[in-house]
């Protein structure tokens, strides 16, 4: 992600002055960058970020819940209306008045109640109350088949068939990327390691003779 925002800043600064820009990124420096809210709290206030104690890690009900029958859903409904809509579904509107900025030992005690909530119906039931018209910010892990027939990745054209050499198709995994007037061509769908060699050498100037004495060296395969 941060080589794709430099590549496109060192872009628009090219079309803006003519001048190109190297740049430099790093997969540490890039992660350590997500930092940004847990060290935004560091540097203010001196407290360190703790294991399963911080809003997203587990020190709340932020969380994955099992169901009944094994299944799970997610939960992070942290915001009041959505915390709201979430003890009502669950059954346990006692607790809404709790807030997620009560004590860890609340949240805990919070926490608590969600998981015993969930563990007491099966996946399916649960899906028929946090259907398409319950607002809050529940979702039900989906298993990859399950997600492969969801209506969202189908209407967004997620699934393509390309074509094969021998007429026949595989299904792959299609790009999230639309662009307005532009339909994606699926051309390739891999090939086995080497099958193209004796080409791209061919292309590089390499002859016949010389590809096949490499291969007897054992440096092609």
């Amino acid at each position: 992600m941060h080589a794709a925002v430099g590549i496109l800043a060192a872009a628009l600064h090219r079309e803006k002055t003519g001048k190109g820009k190297f740049i430099d990124v790093s997969m540490t420096d890039a992660m350590f960058a997500m930092n940004a809210l847990y060290g935004a709290q560091y540097f203010g206030s001196g407290r360190a970020p703790q294991p399963e104690e911080e809003i997203l890690n587990g020190g709340t009900f932020y969380d994955y819940y099992r169901t009944k029958d094994g299944r799970y859903f997610s939960v992070g409904s942290l915001e009041p209306q959505f915390r709201k809509l979430l003890c009502e579904a669950l059954d346990i509107p006692e607790l809404i008045g709790n807030t997620f900025n009560d004590s860890t030992y609340t949240q805990q005690r919070f926490k608590e109640a969600v998981k015993d909530a969930f563990c007491s119906k099966t996946f399916a039931q649960w899906l028929e109350i946090f259907n398409e018209d319950f607002h809050g910010c529940v979702e039900p892990v989906l298993t990859f088949d399950e997600a492969c027939e969801h209506p969202q990745i189908k209407a967004r054209n997620m699934l393509v068939d390309v074509p094969k050499l021998d007429g026949t198709t595989q299904r792959q995994i299609g790009t999230a990327l639309k662009i307005e007037g532009v339909e994606p061509n699926y051309q390739y769908v891999g090939a086995k390691m080497g099958a193209h060699t004796d080409e791209i050498l061919t292309a590089y100037g390499y002859s016949k003779q010389h590809i096949e004495e490499l291969t007897k060296l054992g440096v092609l395969k």
